[in-house]
């Protein structure tokens, strides 16, 4: 009797852990975990109202419900104003595929409203931005960290920023230099240009947020990180790292229609080194497979 007694439990226990694997959230998040908390009474400090916040995930589930439910999902963006979690999530479970967006992070004093969509972007981008994949039993359906920055650039963002009138929106924001003579170079309509020094400048913003989590010196579009990794390395790169892969994919003058692929680094990016000198993902995260 208690042998059995003890089976049950065992087959209990084990029916629940297999249970929750469909449940699947990225526990790293878009940075890595940490204890900052900017609360709703500290609205003062950011550039980023609850409108925005909430503009900003209308247009992302606008752009991408329709591609996650051909993907035979749904897609699910909660979205938690009052919480002051300085961070950001993506998971799937079964066919729901969810990105987690906190108000913490947007209040962030360094981060700007297309700062804030470039978050989105990168959470977006594990569900739907391609090789390399995370190698992890757990994780396999997420694009590991890097190609999500990456993603976010190349593809989300220029999605979002398309009927803008990004003459007008970039006419007002203090332009990079480096930016400005890259994206000219990189892109021959002036569209495009305008694209990718918006997108540029979100990935300022954000590397700004970075490296005030990280305690690093604040990544500059002029001192991109040399170092070269030995394997693909999934987890979070460091500020600058992150800056020169969000800088690398907005410069890459790809279209936004030419597909990823879930197995091959190659389609839709700038991944031949003979052809593009720009455009390419960076060497301090990524090692060709």
């Amino acid at each position: 009797m208690r042998q059995g007694l003890l089976g049950a439990f065992a087959l209990f226990f084990t029916s629940m852990s297999f249970a929750a694997i469909p449940n699947q959230k990225l526990c790293r998040g878009i940075v890595p975990e940490n204890d900052r908390w900017i609360g709703v009474d500290e609205i003062r400090i950011s550039s980023i109202s609850r409108a925005q916040f909430d503009s900003v995930l209308d247009r992302i589930q606008a752009l991408y419900a329709q591609e996650v439910s051909q993907n035979g999902a749904f897609l699910k963006i909660e979205r938690f104003w009052s919480d002051g979690t300085v961070n950001a999530y993506a998971s799937q479970d079964g066919r729901k595929w969810t990105i987690s967006m906190y108000g913490g992070m947007a209040r962030h004093p360094a981060l700007t409203p297309d700062g804030f969509a470039l978050v989105a972007c990168h959470e977006m981008g594990h569900h739907l931005g391609g090789a390399p994949k995370i190698n992890d039993v757990r994780d396999r359906w997420a694009s590991n960290e890097g190609q999500s920055d990456y993603y976010g650039s190349l593809k989300c963002m220029r999605r979002f920023f398309a009927n803008d009138d990004n003459e007008k929106i970039v006419g007002r924001l203090k332009v990079d230099a480096e930016a400005s003579r890259r994206c000219a170079r990189n892109h021959a309509s002036r569209k495009e240009q305008l694209m990718c020094l918006r997108t540029t400048m979100a990935a300022m913003s954000l590397g700004a947020v970075l490296a005030d989590l990280n305690s690093v010196p604040l990544p500059k579009l002029t001192t991109p990180d040399k170092r070269k990794v030995n394997e693909m390395y999934e987890s979070h790169p460091r500020a600058q790292c992150r800056l020169d892969t969000y800088f690398q994919g907005a410069l890459c003058p790809v279209p936004v229609s030419a597909a990823l692929s879930p197995i091959d680094y190659r389609p839709g990016t700038c991944a031949d080194e003979g052809r593009y000198r720009d455009g390419l993902r960076p060497f301090c995260w990524f090692k060709t497979p």
